[in-house]
């Protein structure tokens, strides 16, 4: 969810009716197992969460539509959970939102969309975290939003903010197992709820006025269960490609125990499971398919993510029906993961000796 909360200045601006009840239905909290991963003592670093960030979520542009409807879109990814490979069925069914001409259309996520998320997460996860009704969520300013978007070089108008924020609303995700029954089925917002700012509050000048989102469960479930993984966020912002973005958490989730030492470094993914796992514009032609993937490996090796990278292709006859891509992650990346899980450790452990002492004081009063 996500609410303006606007406080006094020289317009004297007071609450709607609409916020005054969204406000006064929560319960706001500091939460402990947020600060496990707060990321306030090294500025690059945000956290990306377990199922969410390795699902296709995010288009690379929106497709063409003469009356303004789009229909859902379906992907069947499969997405290690718990440490066994689940098939999905991801439904994304886009917002519909009134646009600049005063039009209602339909549009999904694209990189818009996911840049705004990851600044709200990244402020989420430095400070400001706060539960809403047990719900993961955090405090923040339009201005301290578009102020760290803009100094990461993904600077965004406070209209196109508000507007990424509302189709982050609106678009809704149904996850569903096809590999195991008992996996539950899962349909959410990309953000809960939200509140934006109106019109009138936005011509006043009213930037520095405080707002809540709370994120979807999904998020929650992850802060709860500890799941959580850091990396380097001012990088992935600096690629400005999707597939990139994806490899990139892909990475991240997998290589937990990342060590530079030649073998324990490298990482590989075929064309298939990237055209099947992740956000993927299928071309008809496999060689532009495969110029994406070399696009974005390209990309992750000039922000020094990897060191090299090379692929070898799987033909059947003259025709190439698969291409294996290797890559060699740079020791820069590998200190950044075990760095980050070591701390997270470290807090992890302190907390649950704090929650055990706390438990045996309570049992002996």
């Amino acid at each position: 969810m996500l609410s303006i909360v606007y406080q006094k200045t020289e317009q004297s601006l007071s609450y709607d009716d609409d916020m005054k009840k969204k406000l006064d239905s929560y319960k706001i909290e500091e939460s402990e197992q947020m600060s496990i991963f707060e990321v306030i003592e090294s500025g690059q670093y945000s956290n990306s969460v377990d199922i969410l960030d390795l699902l296709p979520r995010f288009l690379n542009k929106n497709p063409k539509s003469h009356d303004g409807r789009l229909e859902p879109i379906r992907y069947y990814p499969t997405v290690k959970i718990g440490g066994v490979d689940l098939r999905l069925e991801v439904t994304i069914t886009p917002a519909r939102i009134e646009n600049r001409e005063g039009r209602f259309v339909d549009m999904f996520p694209t990189a818009r969309e996911k840049v705004v998320e990851l600044g709200i997460r990244k402020i989420a996860f430095s400070g400001e975290g706060r539960l809403f009704n047990g719900q993961a969520g955090t405090l923040f300013t339009l201005r301290q939003l578009h102020r760290l978007l803009e100094d990461n070089n993904r600077g965004y108008g406070m209209k196109d903010i508000n507007e990424a924020i509302e189709v982050l609303r609106k678009t809704s995700m149904d996850i569903k197992c096809l590999s195991d029954d008992l996996f539950p089925r899962v349909s959410v917002n990309y953000i809960s709820d939200s509140y934006i700012q109106t019109k009138q509050a936005y011509h006043a000048g009213v930037n520095d006025s405080k707002c809540f989102v709370v994120f979807n469960t999904l998020v929650t479930d992850s802060v709860n269960a500890k799941t959580l993984r850091a990396y380097n966020y001012k990088q992935l912002f600096r690629y400005k490609n999707n597939l990139a973005d994806y490899i990139h958490f892909r990475i991240t989730r997998n290589m937990i125990h990342a060590k530079y030492n030649g073998r324990d470094n490298q990482f590989r993914i075929s064309q298939t499971t990237l055209q099947r796992d992740s956000a993927f514009e299928v071309y008809a032609n496999y060689r532009d398919n495969k110029r994406q993937v070399i696009t974005a490996l390209d990309r992750m090796q000039k922000e020094g993510a990897i060191d090299r990278h090379w692929h070898k292709d799987e033909k059947e006859g003259r025709k190439i029906v698969n291409t294996m891509y290797f890559m060699e992650v740079s020791e820069q990346f590998c200190n950044e993961i075990i760095e980050a899980n070591i701390r997270i450790n470290d807090k992890r452990t302190f907390t649950e000796h704090m929650e055990t002492a706390k438990k045996r004081i309570d049992k002996e009063k």
